[in-house]
C-alpha cells in the first residue's frame, strides 16, 4: 500500500471540491488558499501501488480535470486551480509552504 497526500494548494476561493482516488471520494468544502503559504488544504489516503487515477472536480465553477500517476510508498500532489485551469504534480518528497 502507498501513502498519497493531497494538497490543494494555490487558486481556491471558497470552492467546493470533489476528489476521487481511483473511485474513493472525498468532498471538501468552503476550501480557500491562504496566500501566504500557498496551501488551501491537505489531507491523506491510502492507495494500492501501481497506477491511480485523481479525478476532481469544482462543481460550482464548472471546471474538472483528471491525473494520473504511479504510487509506491508515499507520494504527495498538489492540485491548484489557475483561471479555469486544474495544474496538477506529484513528488516523492513533500512540498514546502512557507
Amino acid at each position: 500500500m502507498a501513502t498519497m497526500n493531497i494538497a490543494l494548494e494555490e487558486g481556491f476561493d471558497n470552492d467546493r471540491v470533489l476528489v476521487s482516488v481511483n473511485g474513493k471520494r472525498f468532498e471538501r468544502s468552503g476550501v480557500t488558499t491562504k496566500l501566504q503559504i500557498g496551501l488551501a488544504e491537505q489531507f491523506e489516503t491510502h492507495v494500492a501501488d501501481g497506477t491511480v487515477t485523481i479525478d476532481v472536480e469544482l462543481p460550482e465553477r464548472s471546471l474538472n480535470g483528471s491525473y494520473e500517476l504511479d504510487a509506491n510508498d508515499m507520494v504527495y500532489l498538489g492540485i491548484s486551480v489557475e483561471g479555469q485551469t486544474l495544474h496538477f504534480r506529484h513528488s516523492s518528497q513533500t512540498f514546502g509552504y512557507a
